[in-house]
């Protein structure tokens, strides 16, 4: 968003909805109009539908990227590689999977996925961060049932769960889906 205010389409107009001054946001991720999560650099923010309300926030200070899973599950990361995990009334390190979180997506408590500088793509098991052997130079995921995707420098990936397959070669910097069949970059 612009510094402050955020924009929300209501499925017929744009209209800005108002935040802090001199706060703008570096990712957004909801679950619903009145549900949706914001990170700004210093701060972890929430819409209920009618504005934007400050959170309490995990002590790190650079927040990059956040991830809605449900209302039980928000996940930030940072620039430093913390993950945190908000449980709906409180803020639970995952640990340190790198250096800057360039995405998170998350399929189920036990099953988030980070993307951080120099080390690609982990997950996080339910207890500690785990090597997918993925590429380097990922900027995005998004995943469905059964697969993760992957986009970034190196190209477009799908991982199965166990092994990457190379979808293209060409650098993307976004990628979002709905399922299998409709996956965008």
């Amino acid at each position: 968003g612009h510094v402050g205010y955020a924009l929300h389409f209501d499925g017929n107009s744009w209209r800005q909805v108002a935040m802090r001054p001199g706060e703008y946001f570096l990712s957004v991720s909801g679950l619903s109009p009145s549900d949706v999560w914001a990170v700004s650099h210093s701060s972890v923010s929430r819409y209920d539908g009618s504005r934007w309300i400050s959170t309490s926030a995990p002590p790190d200070s650079l927040f990059t990227r956040v991830f809605a899973l449900s209302s039980n599950a928000i996940y930030v990361g940072s620039f430093s590689g913390n993950v945190y995990r908000f449980d709906g009334s409180t803020w639970r390190a995952m640990g340190n999977g790198g250096r800057y979180t360039r995405s998170l997506w998350a399929r189920s408590t036990s099953e988030v996925y980070a993307a951080f500088d120099s080390k690609g793509v982990l997950r996080f098991n339910g207890t500690g961060w785990e090597s997918t052997n993925s590429p380097l130079n990922v900027n995005d995921l998004w995943g469905d049932a059964t697969s993760l995707y992957a986009v970034g420098r190196d190209g477009f990936y799908r991982y199965d769960g166990s092994a990457w397959h190379q979808l293209s070669r060409d650098t993307l910097n976004s990628v979002h889906g709905w399922d299998a069949r409709n996956v965008f970059a």
